[in-house]
């Protein structure tokens, strides 16, 4: 992060890696208690969403601990949002993934808020990627992407969904490619 975050946000952090062998065990950050909403640990990627809550005297270093070894593409974003509950936030969450496959639609399936006004976040892996940022269908904005050298792999998107409506996101892949995504729905 650019600057320590305001004290009683949120913290939200997509990540994508081309390993099927190592994930994110925990993350570090002074003042911010981070836990996992949703991780797809599957053979054909990774995507995962934690959040941070408690914020208080953060710092804005944030630390991923990785487990396992190996060769990996990893991208990481880490978003700040006021709004969002402190305590339990989570209200809903989904994965997919697909190995080889013939569609070249990358989604992490709908999910269906409880309440109006969730914050719904989406990340993907994509193994081909694209030399520019797909962008996220169902009215999703794109996060900040990471960037490494070659082809885009990683993509986030948000999206306050107004209602209790069903929901997902869709990024256009590369037909015949590997995929894991992941979504969570966040409590106002």
């Amino acid at each position: 992060m650019t600057s320590a975050p305001t004290n009683g946000d949120v913290l939200i952090l997509t990540f994508a890696s081309s390993s099927t062998t190592v994930f994110v065990s925990s993350i570090t950050e002074t003042g911010v208690t981070w836990t996992s909403a949703t991780q797809n640990k599957s053979g054909n990627g990774d995507s995962e969403i934690w959040y941070g809550t408690n914020v208080s005297g953060a710092a804005s270093a944030v630390t991923l601990n990785l487990s396992g070894t190996g060769p990996e593409v990893d991208i990481a974003n880490v978003s700040e949002w006021a709004g969002v509950a402190t305590s339990g936030p989570v209200d809903s969450t989904g994965t997919a993934n697909a190995s080889n496959a013939s569609s070249t639609a990358v989604t992490a399936g709908t999910v269906t808020p409880t309440n109006s006004g969730d914050l719904m976040i989406s990340a993907a892996y994509i193994r081909a990627g694209s030399t520019t940022q797909l962008p996220p269908s169902n009215s999703f904005a794109a996060l900040t992407p990471g960037t490494v050298s070659g082809n885009y792999r990683g993509y986030g998107a948000y999206y306050v969904e107004p209602g209790r409506a069903a929901i997902s996101t869709t990024w256009t892949g590369p037909s015949s490619n590997k995929w894991a995504a992941s979504i969570a729905g966040f409590l106002p």
